[in-house]
């Protein structure tokens, strides 16, 4: 990259991370050559998203299931076109209404069912990543004490606002060891230097967790993890054992 930006080539690359200045960080010669979009949806912007659908369609979405879905979407903007196209199929809107007429739509219970198609659709993939953290790299120690699935199990159970905000070290590492006190610090730092290339082991596309050793935090890397949580009855590997 830096040799084409001595080139005059310039690049866009689109990233899914929730971190700032990542790729300097990993790459030092690219300091001073590069400049961040920080794409984060407002609620407004996630409501006006939904106003252009509405205007395309001929249609206006009830009030109150229009804010359950910008909730729902957790800033995600691709989450909130997924849930509204679900939404009209499920309420029979699978083409521009009657121009003179319009229709409403307010239908709880067309909401609440691409909930659950959605949430069907993603349960094999989170089925996966909590097998592939339960299993861990069966190879070291941090695998006999489950420290990847502990740190799993903790990150499911923090609130919405610290997944959000990402976790830091020291939090994470009480919230570890409340389930196991045999975890050291040391090897909690080891299993989040893996945790990127154990979920790209076990084909875990994309990542659902992220740390950065930089800042110290476990950020969450796909929102639809809050979404499947809250809706999707999710059974995790380890209440299973």
């Amino acid at each position: 990259l830096k040799a084409f930006w001595d080139l005059g080539t310039f690049f866009i690359i689109v990233g899914i991370w929730a971190e700032q200045n990542l790729l300097p960080y990993y790459n030092g010669d690219l300091s001073g050559r590069i400049d961040e979009i920080d794409v984060q949806w407002t609620d407004a912007e996630l409501s006006e998203v939904i106003t252009k659908g509405e205007t395309a369609l001929n249609i206006i979405v009830a009030k109150e299931l229009r804010d359950q879905m910008i909730s729902d979407a957790s800033q995600n903007v691709g989450l909130l076109q997924r849930i509204a196209e679900k939404f009209c199929v499920h309420s029979g809107v699978l083409k521009s209404v009657d121009a003179t007429i319009g229709q409403t739509l307010a239908s709880q219970a067309a909401l609440d069912a691409c909930r659950r198609e959605i949430c069907s659709e993603e349960a094999a993939r989170y089925r996966q990543f909590g097998d592939a953290l339960s299993r861990g790299f069966k190879t070291n120690e941090a695998s006999e004490l489950k420290v990847y699935q502990n740190i799993a199990r903790s990150a499911i159970e923090a609130t919405d606002a610290e997944l959000r905000n990402g976790l830091h070290y020291d939090v994470l590492f009480d919230k570890v060891s409340h389930h196991n006190d045999r975890v050291r610090r040391s090897d909690l730092t080891a299993a989040l230097q893996r945790l990127n290339r154990l979920q790209q082991d076990r084909q875990v596309s994309s990542l659902v967790f992220s740390y950065n050793e930089k800042t110290r935090y476990l950020h969450l890397v796909d929102r639809e993890l809050l979404f499947f949580r809250k809706y999707g009855n999710p059974n995790w590997a380890w209440n299973e054992d």
